[in-house]
């Protein structure tokens, strides 16, 4: 940089030249970590919140599993496969990093409710007019691990696509299965997900819909541990024993309406 700033029409003294590089590389270093700070506080709140899915209560051997891919099955979780609009492709595959995250939190593109399961998904809009894209609730998001949790909203999201362009969006999910690792860094999730045809869920989620649950409730960030909590638990009921406690409706119906 002090080439270049020497190609002027005088030559600063050497003494000028450190003087300018260090006040540079400072601003520099400071500038990274006010970013690098942020992205960590961000990711300590995601951490936390992952702590509600990593160990769930012990579940007896015989109710471990209610469907296929949901609690302790290693199948593929079985419903509609779910179409994009026209105009839109799945750019790379669903997965999360800190610049991801980081972009869509300044974005305001934070989506869903959860914490286990969460990863950053970009669109590409093709057309020239906005285009929405809505995943209904009970969508599931395949991991391409079978280590690794599979996710499900419990309420719908709609994210705004505007026309030529390719925005990241982060979208948190509960996760469906306890008893796998919560979404690593190095976890990729299937691109086309699937709207269940678990009934149980369909109970849980109409319990749900009126409800302030979701990031974009909160302005678009993790969403608060005492929502996400009794969702996770009644999400775990749901996918070992195939329906909801008395104890876990009366939880859902106390959550804060929108």
């Amino acid at each position: 940089m002090a080439d270049r700033h020497g190609q002027a029409n005088f030559e600063p003294s050497n003494q000028n030249k450190n003087s300018h590089e260090n006040d540079l590389y400072f601003a520099m270093y400071a500038f990274e970590e006010k970013i690098a700070m942020k992205s960590c506080i961000y990711l300590i709140l995601i951490t936390a919140a992952l702590s509600c899915c990593i160990h769930s209560a012990p579940v007896p051997d015989e109710i471990k599993s209610s469907a296929p891919g949901f609690g302790t099955s290693r199948m593929r979780p079985s419903g509609e496969t779910f179409t994009y609009p026209a105009g839109i492709q799945v750019l790379g595959k669903p997965h999360w990093d800190l610049e991801c995250m980081d972009e869509a939190k300044k974005k305001k593109r934070v989506f869903g409710s959860g914490s286990a399961v969460h990863f950053c998904i970009q669109f590409a809009n093709t057309t020239d007019r906005l285009i929405v894209v809505t995943f209904p609730p009970g969508t599931v998001f395949i991991s391409e691990s079978v280590e690794s949790q599979n996710g499900i909203l419990v309420q719908g999201i709609s994210m705004e696509v505007p026309a030529q362009s390719a925005p990241v969006f982060h979208i948190f999910n509960h996760c469906i299965n306890a008893d796998r690792d919560v979404t690593d860094y190095n976890v990729t999730f299937e691109p086309v997900p699937l709207i269940s045809d678990h009934a149980g869920m369909y109970e849980l989620t109409s319990l749900l819909a009126d409800k302030k649950i979701n990031s974009e409730d909160y302005n678009y960030s993790v969403i608060p541990t005492e929502i996400f909590v009794p969702i996770q638990m009644a999400v775990d009921e749901v996918a070992h024993t195939g329906e909801l406690s008395s104890a876990s409706r009366e939880a859902l119906r106390k959550l804060p309406g929108k």
